[in-house]
């Protein structure tokens, strides 16, 4: 048997200017999936729902994004192939006096902890896009939530202030830096630094 959940709605309509009509609809003896469902309709509009032998049946309203090996709109931007042969190697980017190629990348995630609100998730989110940092977010869930992750690939991509902030310093001095700048200018759940990477090396010479 479901777990006996319940979800209450709040509804306001205008029959005609100026004149407000609310009223309220609770639904009780729910799942926890369907309270989801429910949840995912009232508050996007992301899904329809009809009966099935009594319980709720939900059907997404859009159609569903193409898997990554599906889509045909990626396929120009991938690296074409090569004559040379490439040779994966393993480096450790926190022994590195001076970074090229091998900087270490930074993933940024939970903008603002536990201070979240509307107004402090775009001061946030703007300036790290200030900063060089991309946003990158996963498909919506069959219960309307994604998650998201802010990646910047390496410290030359660094902008603005960021940039300003390391530019005087390098290797780990610089990713120390940087990790003290971010820690005291902006506000998050987890900052990740890679430590070591495994990647295809070519010799084109």
């Amino acid at each position: 048997m479901p777990n006996a959940n319940s979800v209450s709605v709040s509804m306001t309509s205008w029959s005609r200017p100026n004149v407000e009509n609310s009223g309220s609809i609770t639904i009780s003896g729910l799942s926890s999936e369907e309270v989801d469902g429910l949840s995912v309709l009232v508050k996007g509009g992301l899904s329809w729902v009809t009966m099935k032998e009594g319980r709720l049946v939900f059907q997404s309203t859009l159609k569903p994004l193409p898997a990554a090996i599906d889509d045909d709109e990626m396929l120009p931007f991938w690296r074409p192939m090569s004559e040379h042969r490439g040779e994966v190697k393993n480096v450790r980017l926190d022994g590195i006096d001076k970074f090229d190629v091998y900087s270490p990348s930074f993933t940024i995630q939970g903008l603002c902890a536990y201070e979240y609100t509307p107004a402090a998730y775009r001061k946030v989110a703007e300036d790290l896009e200030s900063w060089g940092f991309q946003c990158l977010r996963s498909q919506r869930g069959q219960d309307g939530k994604y998650w998201e992750i802010w990646y910047l690939c390496n410290l030359i991509c660094a902008r603005g202030r960021f940039e300003e902030a390391i530019s005087e310093e390098t290797g780990k001095k610089q990713v120390d830096k940087a990790i003290k700048f971010l820690c005291r200018n902006t506000s998050f759940g987890t900052l990740d630094v890679s430590a070591q990477r495994a990647a295809t090396m070519m010799d084109c010479d």
